[in-house]
């Protein structure tokens, strides 16, 4: 098998860690008070938080794949860890798992199966058990024999361990070892070094050296069952660590054992030793200061962690992350779940780096925060105390490939109280040039898999067990409504490596919108590497009448060949098929499709659903390539009210407006009343208030210094009923004392910044105006400017350049700066701008491209500017343009000639949100798209 690295799919900690502080907007807080209450075991109607919120009405009866193993009325995982649940032996798989057959728990205890491959699987059997009842681990002796751990609870006593007298026999021997702290032990950790010395690693129910749930190793032989116990120390120079009930990990290599604890919120910490457990070395991996400055962040642990060894006996530690900011008072950190922030890993030698966030997921992209957050505190299922990408599980295979499996939130997949369900997910490495991937390998919709524990060695197949929910019981610790149902799952290393073969296409299901609005929906495709010469859909709506008006074709769209048919009203087809050129290739949105929202019959929410039909596809070839179709929906929201209005330029202070009296852009204009509100005007010094609920407001606008206000008097005050609109509350403006700034751009052939009469003039170049008042002006044909009546003060006058254009006058690239005086007038603020390329120097014929072409923009990510570099190979009319991923265009880089070259060009988002955005450079013969991402 070919040697795999996870390292070429990570972006660096480093990186994120430094993700500006406005990435927030894209997380959601953790909620202190939401922890889990440490189950021992024996309370059979404990809940591990108190007043969370499960799954509700569902019992949908969806459960995952893999061979069922029995039902359990305790389907309680973990506190927050993951437990050691099976061993692979090669030609056999043993599984032992905490359960209960009865409603009442009274048989809780470990159920243990073994599997030689010879018959099928036999029914899940008890292990003995005196004092134990729960928290089962399971690991083997070198002979393969069986060996299982559970915790007593017992103050002076420490754990329950049971041995198979043979591989595979069941037979028990069951032993209680000492425990000298005289505080319950719980929650172990079980591991058998080279040695076959059984090392267990457990929590300490209480209060040790000021460390809420110290960690405590108990060692011991089969042959006599004598057992020492140590304390594990961290370092508390700087701070005492707390830890949680189960928050450790642990695994041996030879006479090696490691012992990895994740502290929410703090540091990962790592114990080692080399010699059998006879001393033991620490480390903390992380270090990360108790403070953050305001307005920092990092990434911060968060409880699950796993710890393994390779075949080589380097060592690795995952863990689940949190975003970590400093609170405005600077007294204490903030922890924030986060989709940009997922499961980092840790390599011997090595760096932390991120492996897999959930953003990374298939279909993530197609669900907004507002869903993916929607239910207030999205970390409500009771089973999944975690990250939206939890419970990380890694396994290596004979060539060393480390492959990571962990459950997450299921993308678009939640019930009817917007609770996500969870899917079980594995990372594949990177082979050869196949790229590692995000596959969902129990893909069940409306079901809940989770806590999979999976063999850490990895020979033909992916080994794992875990719990599967179709009726949502949700850790229901005994004397629940529902039970969970435990499976056996094997999965091939090498299935998971390749591509799928369909092609899929989808709608949103985010998407929102009142009656009289007109409607955006992208429809988009993920090709999964294929590249289309044809395909065809339709898309109808039903349930709400939404009524097709246009579309607009999407970055994916090659021009001239998409056709958009209106069949009803409601039914629209698409039809591509290639005539010449390059055929679909890549993911991204095919085309916008806009709808007109019919009335609302009642005022409650009404859904629209956006179902395919009549699809199919064929590849280069003609081969046939099978589409899923993903449905979209629309929520319809009642109508609600809308005040909309116009601030202008009275030029001549007479309260009414004339042609020649334009619009003032930027001006902010406040809305007060049954919502609290501020727009700035645009462009034409329009301004609209949208989605307002009935009731009474008022509209002011600020004026500022040397400038007054001619119409209205005071205010604009109006009464709004259910669905009115306001039209029509417009401010009139004038500086009384006011003077006038202008001038002229031109195109500077020489580059000499001297206009020379056969030197044109430059039509729609944008001039900017800052200073008490900011405005903005576009240059008509002639190439002229003007602000006129202008209050007195102090101004700044520039020019926004775009692509390989730039200034050859003024010298100075900040432009003029002005003091107007009252009726003053500068009327000669002109700008010289010459064309050519970006780069330092001219480029010789052996320097030029040899063909078109778009280069990935760095850095990327990006906040909030990036820079975009392409290769022109000959004088040519180009084009550069950013679209987001429905499709529209929010920025025009470049439209124009360019010189042959290489050619740079930023791109800045400073009002945009974060995502992804496409970038599409298209040219006489070519075009191509890349994909950006914006982080805040």
């Amino acid at each position: 098998m070919i040697r795999i690295h996870l390292f070429a799919w990570v972006l660096s900690f480093t990186l994120l860690a430094t993700l500006p502080l406005q990435a927030r907007r894209r997380d959601f807080p953790v909620d202190p008070q939401k922890k889990p209450l440490a189950i021992s075991g024996f309370s059979g109607t404990a809940s591990p938080y108190p007043g969370v919120k499960p799954h509700t009405g569902n019992n949908t009866g969806a459960l995952g794949p893999g061979m069922y193993l029995m039902t359990s009325f305790h389907d309680y995982g973990s506190n927050g860890g993951v437990l050691p649940n099976i061993v692979n032996y090669g030609d056999a798989i043993a599984v032992g798992r905490m359960a209960a057959r009865r409603p009442d728990t009274a048989d809780l205890g470990t159920y243990w199966n073994y599997f030689d491959g010879i018959a099928w699987w036999p029914q899940m059997e008890k292990v003995p058990s005196f004092y134990g009842k729960a928290w089962s681990n399971l690991s083997a002796l070198a002979d393969g024999r069986s060996v299982v751990a559970v915790h007593s609870g017992e103050p002076n006593r420490s754990h329950e361990v049971t041995i198979d007298a043979l591989q595979g026999f069941a037979i028990w021997t069951t032993g209680i070892l000492n425990n000298n702290t005289g505080l319950p032990l719980l929650w172990p950790r079980l591991t058998v070094d080279g040695a076959d010395k059984i090392i267990i690693c457990s929590s300490v129910r209480g209060v040790l050296n000021g460390i809420a749930k110290s960690k405590e190793v108990t060692l011991f032989n089969e042959y006599d069952w004598r057992s020492t116990q140590q304390v594990l120390k961290p370092d508390t120079s700087l701070r005492t660590p707390q830890f949680s009930a189960d928050d450790q990990a642990m695994d041996s290599f030879g006479n090696k054992t490691a012992i990895a604890v994740a502290e929410r919120g703090g540091d990962i910490h790592l114990w080692e030793t080399q010699n059998n457990g006879a001393t033991w070395t620490y480390r903390n991996l992380t270090n990360y200061p108790n403070d953050l400055p305001i307005g920092a962040q990092e990434i911060r642990p968060w409880d699950t962690c796993d710890l393994i060894y390779d075949n080589t006996g380097k060592l690795h530690v995952f863990w689940e992350a949190v975003r970590a900011t400093q609170d405005t008072a600077g007294t204490a950190l903030e922890l924030w779940h986060s989709r940009e922030v997922g499961i980092q890993h840790w390599e011997e030698g090595g760096s932390i780096q991120q492996v897999v966030a959930w953003k990374d997921l298939p279909d993530a992209q197609l669900e907004s925060d507002e869903d993916l957050f929607r239910a207030g505190d999205p970390f409500d299922q009771i089973n999944a105390d975690a990250t939206l990408t939890m419970q990380p599980q890694a396994a290596f295979d004979g060539s060393n490939g480390l492959y990571l499996v962990f459950a997450a939130y299921r993308p678009l997949d939640f019930d009817t109280d917007s609770t996500h369900f969870t899917d079980i997910y594995v990372r594949t490495p990177t082979s050869g040039d196949v790229i590692g991937r995000v596959v969902n390998i129990t893909d069940t919709p409306q079901s809940e898999d989770l806590w999979a524990s999976v063999a850490d060695n990895l020979t033909e197949a992916i080994h794992l067990v875990y719990q599967s929910d179709g009726n949502t019981g949700n850790s229901i610790i005994g004397g629940g409504a529902a039970p969970t149902v435990l499976l056996y799952y094997a999965v091939s290393p090498y299935d998971p490596i390749e591509p799928g073969a369909s092609i899929i296409v989808f709608a949103p299901t985010t998407l929102e919108a009142e009656p009289g609005d007109t409607l955006a929906v992208p429809v988009s495709l993920r090709l999964n590497g294929e590249s289309l010469s044809s395909f065809r859909a339709a898309l109808e709506v039903t349930q709400h009448p939404l009524s097709f008006v246009k579309f607009a074709p999407g970055p994916l769209d090659p021009e001239g060949r998409l056709r958009v048919i209106p069949i009803t009203p409601a039914r629209v087809g698409m039809v591509f098929e290639k005539s010449q050129g390059l055929p679909i290739a890549g993911d991204g949105v095919l085309a916008t499709l806009k709808f007109r929202v019919g009335p609302n019959p009642s005022p409650d929410t009404k859904i629209a659903e956006l179902g395919f039909s009549e699809t199919s596809a064929t590849d280069m070839n003609a081969v046939t390539v099978p589409v899923r179709s993903l449905p979209g929906q629309v929520s319809i929201l009642p109508q609600r009210g809308e005040i909309h209005g116009t601030v202008w330029h009275d030029l001549d202070g007479d309260g009414a407006r004339d042609a020649n009296e334009a619009g003032l852009a930027g001006w902010r204009v406040y809305l007060a009343g049954a919502r609290q509100d501020s727009v700035p005007t645009d462009l034409s010094g329009s301004y609209s208030f949208r989605k307002l609920d009935p009731g009474g407001y008022s509209i002011a606008v600020k004026v500022l210094p040397g400038w007054s206000k001619t119409v209205p008097p005071g205010m604009h005050v109006l009464h709004l009923t259910l669905g009115q609109s306001a039209h029509d509350v417009d401010f009139g403006l004038w500086a009384p004392d006011g003077g006038a700034l202008g001038g002229t751009v031109w195109f500077d052939k020489n580059g000499n910044g001297l206009r020379e009469p056969t030197e044109f003039p430059l039509l729609g170049r944008t001039i900017h105006l800052r200073g008490a008042a900011s405005f903005r002006a576009t240059t008509d044909a002639d190439g002229r400017f003007v602000f006129p009546q202008v209050a007195a003060g102090q101004y700044s006058v520039s020019q926004e350049l775009f692509g390989d254009w730039h200034q050859t006058w003024p010298p100075s690239a900040a432009g003029y700066v002005i003091t107007l005086q009252p009726h003053q007038i500068f009327d000669t603020l002109d700008f010289g701008n010459a064309l050519g390329p970006l780069s330092v120097g001219q480029a010789s014929s052996a320097d030029l491209p040899a063909a078109f072409a778009l280069f990935s923009n760095m850095p990327n990510p990006f906040n909030p500017g990036t820079i975009i570099r392409y290769a022109v190979p000959r004088a040519s009319r180009v084009r550069l343009e950013v679209f987001n991923l429905l499709g529209e265009r929010v920025a025009m880089l470049i439209d124009g000639l360019q010189a042959a070259g290489y050619h740079t060009v930023e791109f800045r988002a400073a009002d945009l949100p974060s995502g992804l955005y496409l970038c599409r450079l298209t040219a006489p013969g070519f075009r191509a798209v890349s994909r950006m991402l914006l982080l805040r």
